[in-house]
């Protein structure tokens, strides 16, 4: 007897839950009920009970002089608790840390999601002036080296699909045409390096590499460094313990 499969619908209570915490997790400065509502499209009557009981239970928590949520302790304890628990987590942190050692620059790893780039662990430099950012945090994917290798064995018609919306520049220096980063993804494919002079912040250079599973690019490994600092030297540096880190952790993560 043939079975007809149906389309799956989410859980609509579930979903705004999950949007409220995804909304606020991307807000800096944290949003009053009014803000939320307008954001989620989630009506102030059904948003508040929701609002308020994740406040009570430490998912989110609640500045009373400017009246905005912010994600709360639980939420980043769950987290963490990821982190904590995640292998390849564990293996990507151990040669995060020996890039950093190897350059004192701040390293980070980052994954696709849809057109942007996000964020999953970094190791900060020692050095009083360096990157500052964090986990989380979403940008252009085309803006920044970890992008770029997230993006390396695309064709030209995926990058199209990719960027269907457009590409939003952050730097006069950002790439924003299909064709220009096409071909810059060509000259990097050999190497399995590539960077970025300004195109996400006008006073960082950055380099990455592409980590790949199963032949798939799922992670890239980067080195983001103030670009006073940034010599041919550094550079040469950073590209020999990228490459080193890579060919560690695709010999750990394809066993």
């Amino acid at each position: 007897m043939d079975t007809v499969k149906t389309a799956f619908v989410p859980h609509r209570p579930t979903k705004r839950v999950l949007d409220i915490l995804e909304t606020l997790a991307n807000s800096k400065q944290g949003m009053t009920l009014s803000e939320l509502s307008r954001t989620t499209k989630i009506a102030k009557g059904s948003l508040s009970p929701i609002v308020h009981t994740l406040a009570e239970r430490d998912f989110l928590q609640l500045d009373p002089r400017s009246h905005t949520y912010s994600i709360g302790l639980k939420a980043y304890l769950i987290s963490h608790s990821f982190y904590q628990h995640d292998a390849t987590i564990k293996l990507l942190r151990t040669q995060m840390h020996a890039v950093e050692e190897g350059c004192l620059e701040t390293c980070q790893v980052g994954i696709r999601e849809n057109d942007r780039v996000l964020y999953i662990a970094k190791v900060d430099s020692p050095q009083p002036i360096r990157l500052i950012s964090d986990v989380g945090r979403r940008l252009p994917l085309q803006c920044t080296a970890i992008g770029k290798s997230l993006l390396l064995d695309c064709t030209k018609e995926e990058l199209q699909a990719i960027f269907k919306h457009g590409m939003k520049a952050l730097t006069e220096d950002s790439i924003s045409d299909i064709d220009i980063l096409y071909a810059q993804l060509r000259s990097c494919r050999e190497q399995r390096i590539t960077s970025e002079h300004g195109e996400a912040l006008a006073s960082v250079r950055c380099v990455a590499t592409p980590i790949r599973v199963d032949h798939i690019i799922q992670y890239a490994l980067g080195v983001s460094v103030p670009a006073y600092r940034f010599d041919d030297e550094k550079k040469q540096t950073v590209i020999k313990l990228l490459d080193q880190a890579r060919t560690k952790l695709e010999a750990a993560l394809n066993t």
